[in-house]
């Protein structure tokens, strides 16, 4: 009976995201499994086909000491093995080592066969998983893993990287075709690069709704990064117990490779046409961010051997795909730092909106993909490109002032989605960054607008979650067709990638500090304490209440002055808080404000009085220690280091820092000096972040 009403839809979506998948009480036939009670070392629960694999009776083991049983099987081959390297292994079980590996022998039927063993533990009691281990020829693995690793290493783009990973993958495991599955912010699945076999169906560009991977499935990604599925047609081997009425509580199979698989996903497999499959987890430093998924049409045994070569690929491509990215967001983020710069060396000479606009607003466009951008300052509105009509934009802007407070940008890719589709005349613009200008009263806005852009998307069947009634209970039907089916996209521009968002307001910065030069400049002598104020304000950095980049300009270049003059040591610290995209995107930028307010307070408090600190942009700060030599400077930044890492944020975590120090040079301007202290920066965060380089 199919259900269409969406509070049926509802409940069937939140079964689906509560089916205990972790949990499932039985294995895969691919191995076996035995459970021991941690205190007594006696074996509460094994699979069923315990004696198929290990040709140990199940009514004999369970109940037995692991110790005894061991024991037995040691007197069985002529070789006499001892486990006691197995045994080590398994006391190795900690919250630091939660997962062990041992390779061991054992004979099944007078056959010695071998067999990897994995173990984790879950509460109270010790998880053994065992898999038969082929013979390979592990030489021959070992050169086709160089080979691949080598072109990984050489690819250049992301394109590339990728599109040689799952022809590497495939070409070792031996499936029918290879996906890299990326998610986007909704969690669908979009096929990035693919390889296949002649007469498979490729999905390649293709989306996947949510549902296909829910959220307890994914998170499981988490614990172990491998889902292998040999034979999608077995039956599961339930687990049985000693006692089946003890109330053992069910085990967490999550680290191991037999868990069982859902019917859903079975189901699921079968109507793709899947006989087996592997999945590979790929994850950044925010999180989940895509799958290399594997599909063989046929049952595709897979040796544990060829699994974690699949694994070491799908790793050093990992690394190589965010390094690229990183080098790709440093390269996006030098252009916009040239044109804050323009703002920095040029103080007051482009202070009017209007002027501002005209000068830069074509270049802002191009920088941050924008159709038009608008000025709101002072009640003044400049605006260029393709923007609303003037009248729209100042009802957007007193929205915005009415609900939207604090220093924290404000986006969408659709604004019909958003209450400013009843304040604006939008047009075909479905996209806006909103940027706060803090630093001058009354706060002004700088606008960013892109167009809708329509396009098709395609999707591997119909994406509509399909509810259904299973013995009384509202469940998600697994879909039956994986056909091209086509979504009509209106009414979204692309998306704002985070990197622009923090870049762009960077740039607010800049142009708020540029623009309260202006008001400073307007201001005449009967309002002298008012021009202190703002004088003050033009300063200091509104959120940190350390200098702003263009005090620490001002300071710098006397400093390198005097330097210079009387030969006097100068030493420069230029510090960035790592990883600090994730505090905005995980806990908000409220959360990375206070962050940046903690570490400016508590960096002051270390310093000497003779030294200063300032915000340079961003997540980034200037130390300048006058009087200091480079041994100094290293000694002061390597204290501040360990006090940033000792501070407690509670629920954030621990937060770092990377610190680069130059002194100065005879010869270097302000610009050399900043610039080798950044470097050495640099040279710190790709040392692995959290110390100190000079």
């Amino acid at each position: 009976m199919s259900l269409h009403n969406s509070p049926q839809l509802d409940r069937a979506l939140k079964n689906c995201a509560n089916e205990p998948v972790h949990i499932p009480g039985a294995i895969q036939p691919a191995g076996c499994l035995l459970c021991v009670d941690e205190k007594s070392h006696r074996i509460v629960q094994v699979s069923a086909n315990l004696e198929s694999v290990l040709g140990l009776p199940v009514n004999t083991v369970l109940g037995a000491f692991l110790f005894d049983v061991l024991a037995q099987q040691s007197t069985r081959m002529e070789s006499g093995p001892s486990f006691q390297g197995m045994i080590d292994e398994l006391n190795t079980l900690s919250e630091e080592r939660p997962l062990v590996v041992h390779e061991i022998r054992w004979s099944v039927d007078g056959v010695v066969k071998v067999f990897q063993l994995s173990a984790w533990r879950d509460d109270h009691y010790v998880v053994i998983e065992m898999e038969p281990v082929p013979r390979l020829r592990q030489r021959r693995i070992l050169a086709r893993i160089n080979q691949w690793l080598a072109r990984l290493a050489e690819a250049e783009t992301r394109q590339e990287l990728l599109d040689t990973l799952v022809g590497g993958i495939r070409q070792l495991v031996g499936h029918d075709r290879v996906m890299v599955y990326q998610f986007d912010r909704d969690w669908h699945g979009t096929v990035v690069a693919e390889s296949c076999a002649e007469g498979t169906t490729s999905f390649l560009d293709h989306h996947f709704p949510a549902t296909d991977i829910p959220e307890q499935v994914r998170n499981l990604y988490s614990v172990n990064p491998v889902r292998s599925i040999p034979d999608a047609t077995a039956k599961p081997v339930p687990l049985l117990s000693c006692d089946p009425l003890a109330r053992q509580p069910p085990l967490d199979l999550s680290p191991g490779m037999l868990r069982a698989v859902s019917p859903v996903h079975l189901t699921y497999l079968a109507n793709m046409g899947v006989g087996a499959s592997l999945s590979l987890s790929i994850h950044s430093t925010d999180g989940l961010w895509g799958l290399v998924a594997c599909h063989a049409r046929q049952p595709t045994p897979l040796s544990p051997a060829l699994r974690d070569a699949a694994l070491t690929l799908v790793r050093m491509a990992t690394q190589r795909l965010f390094l690229l990215q990183e080098r790709e967001d440093a390269r996006y983020a030098r252009r916009v730092l040239e044109n804050r710069m323009l703002l920095v060396d040029h103080p007051g000479e482009m202070v009017k909106p209007d002027q501002l606009i005209n000068e830069y607003g074509e270049r802002w466009m191009d920088l941050f993909n924008a159709d038009g951008v608008a000025l709101m300052y002072q009640k003044k509105l400049s605006h260029v490109g393709h923007t609303p009509p003037p009248e729209a934009l100042l009802r957007i802007v007193n929205h915005l002032n009415d609900e939207h407070h604090g220093n924290a940008p404000w986006s969408s890719d659709c604004l019909n989605e958003t209450v400013l589709m009843d304040v604006g005349r939008l047009a075909d613009l479905a996209g806006m960054l909103a940027l706060p200008l803090t630093a001058v009263s009354p706060p002004g806005w700088l606008l960013f607008f892109r167009e809708e852009q329509q396009h098709v998307r395609y999707w591997a069947g119909s994406p509509e979650a399909e509810p259904v009634v299973v013995e009384g209970r509202a469940v998600i039907n697994p879909r039956r067709s994986f056909d091209r089916w086509e979504e009509q996209v209106a009414g979204h521009s692309p998306p704002w990638r985070s990197i622009e968002i923090r870049l762009a307001r960077e740039l607010s910065e800049n142009i708020s500090i540029t623009m309260f030069i202006h008001q400073v400049d307007m201001l005449n002598e009967r309002l002298r304490k008012t021009n202190q104020y703002l004088a003050s304000l033009a300063t200091t950095d509104s959120l940190t209440d350390t200098w702003n980049r263009y005090r620490i300009e001002q300071e710098l270049e006397k400093e390198v002055a005097v330097a210079r003059r009387y030969t006097r040591p100068c030493t420069l610290l230029l510090f960035d808080i790592d990883n600090f995209k994730r505090f905005n995107d995980v806990h908000g930028h409220e959360a990375g404000d206070r962050v940046l307010k903690v570490i400016a307070h508590e960096v002051t408090g270390c310093l000497r009085e003779s030294d200063n600190l300032g915000r340079w942009g961003g997540e980034e700060f200037i130390v300048l220690a006058a009087n200091s030599t480079l041994d100094d400077g290293a000694q002061l930044a390597e204290r501040l280091r360990l006090h940033v890492e000792a501070l407690d944020f509670g629920e954030l975590g621990v937060v770092t820092i990377s610190v680069g120090v130059a002194e100065w040079r005879k010869g270097d301007t302000r610009k050399a000096l900043v610039a080798r202290a950044d470097e050495a920066m640099y040279r710190a965060k790709n040392s692995g972040r959290n110390c100190v380089k000079y």
